[in-house]
């Protein structure tokens, strides 16, 4: 039997059963480092001490990229001539390419980091 049409609203989804914790769909290395970390084991380096330390570089690509939508409105702002307006936008394209880089190193890092043992 077809479900009457209700118009302006949708349907309710069904009803789903929540998932069983026993079967997460981890590996068994998770498993064991998911047991590690909630029994309390000292591990070594911790992630966030590392993450504090990388602060500056943060900061810095942070404030460059902010810096890079500038020059765009400064020289339409100042009606500057165009070898001018070419050289700043020239710049900043540079300066794109850099923080791009950098953003890409960090999350390679970020991906790697291992605690010091």
């Amino acid at each position: 039997m077809a479900e009457p049409v209700v118009f302006g609203r949708r349907q309710a989804p069904p009803v789903r059963k929540p998932p069983n914790p026993k079967d997460s769909g981890l590996s068994p290395q998770a498993e064991a480092f998911g047991a590690r970390l909630g029994a309390g084991e000292p591990r070594g380096e911790d992630f966030a001490d590392w993450r504090r330390s990388q602060a500056g570089r943060r900061i810095t690509a942070w404030l460059l990229g902010f810096a890079l939508l500038l020059p765009g409105v400064v020289c339409f702002a100042l009606d500057v001539p165009t070898p001018v307006a070419i050289l700043v936008e020239a710049a900043g394209i540079g300066g794109n390419w850099w923080l791009r880089r950098e953003r890409r190193r960090r999350l390679k890092e970020i991906a790697a980091w291992e605690p010091a043992a």
